[in-house]
Order: structure tokens, then sequence, then C-alpha cells
């Protein structure tokens, strides 16, 4: 939803929790309506701390439950990474196979 359409804000971390199973932080925004929203960010770059302010960026259909750290809206870096590390696998794949395909090539011929 974030990557279709989203809003930037300013907001207030009122507390933060870090557990073993997630972290996250309460954070206190307004949208562009004027709308204040208490919203749980559990997508950060780094978890802030209480009285933090921070930068979120959030849906206008729903800003409270599509809410995550600006510094990673909308998160297109997981994508793009893939496609690098498989283009520079290929090459890598390509030299230790080719080896193997040679010598299976030449026993076939012998």
């Amino acid at each position: 939803m974030l990557r279709d359409e989203h809003e930037l804000a300013a907001g207030v971390v009122e507390e933060t929790v870090r557990t073993k199973d997630e972290n996250y932080a309460d954070v206190r925004f307004t949208t562009r309506e004027d709308r204040a929203v208490p919203a749980k960010v559990t997508a950060w770059k780094d978890l802030p701390a209480r009285g933090d302010r921070v930068s979120v960026c959030y849906s206008p259909r729903d800003p409270v439950s599509h809410v995550q750290d600006a510094r990673i809206c909308p998160d297109f870096a997981t994508p793009r990474n893939l496609v690098i590390v498989s283009l520079a696998m290929l090459p890598v794949l390509a030299a230790l196979w080719t080896p193997w395909l040679l010598r299976r090539a030449f026993r076939r011929k012998s």
C-alpha cells in the first residue's frame, strides 16, 4: 500500500519496546489533514529512543496500520539488491560450472 501512495509526516516517539520477538516504537504524528494519529511502527532503519522526533511515511487511507520509518519508505532496496546480487552471481556460477561442462563433454568424446 505504501508503494502505491504515501505521505510523509513528522512525529514524536512516545515509547519504544525491545523484546526478543520484536522491536517497535509507539509514534504520534499528524497527517496532512491535521488528524493526530497514534501508531505502532515496526519498520525502522534504526529504532529511535523515547522522545525522539522522527519522520514517518504513512498511507492516507489507513495511517494507523500502514506506517513506517520515512528513511525506508517505500522499500525498493530489497528487490534492487536481489537483482544486483543475482547479476553478480552469474559470472561466478559460469566460472564454476564451465570446467565441469568441459570435462563432461571431453569424457563423452573419448
